[in-house]
């Protein structure tokens, strides 16, 4: 079984076997479990109370540091990004292969063990 992908008019067509679309799907439904339990937890207090929880000074607090946040890590992050791909992929620096490997490292270890790590060091 295969899905079709809808591409812009000339495009060639792309066929996603099932063996990646079910896994795909799957991990998508579990990644909404917390919207959907939100939801229903906002339907079950009434609108009232979900309104007076949603709209406290924390929650706009919580809200503003996160995009702070955002407004503060996604360009830091995109130019040290950007300059060590140049630096790996554009450069003949020694120790490049080892570069290569040690900026990918953190894409292949979950942030838990890291954290973890990091507090056990910190004490």
């Amino acid at each position: 079984m295969r899905a079709r992908v809808i591409r812009p008019a000339g495009a060639p067509s792309v066929h996603l076997p099932a063996a990646l679309l079910v896994p795909a799907a799957a991990v998508s439904a579990v990644a909404l479990i917390p919207l959907a339990y939100i939801v229903v937890l906002g339907l079950q207090t009434g609108l009232a109370t979900f309104i007076e929880l949603t709209f406290r000074p924390r929650v706009f607090e919580l809200f503003a540091n996160t995009v702070a946040l955002l407004v503060l890590a996604v360009p830091a992050c995109a130019t040290i990004g950007v300059a060590a791909a140049w630096l790996v992929e554009r450069t003949d620096v020694p120790g490049r292969r080892a570069l290569a490997v040690l900026l990918a490292a953190p894409l292949v270890i979950p942030a838990s063990p890291i954290g973890s790590a990091r507090l056990i060091l910190r004490d």
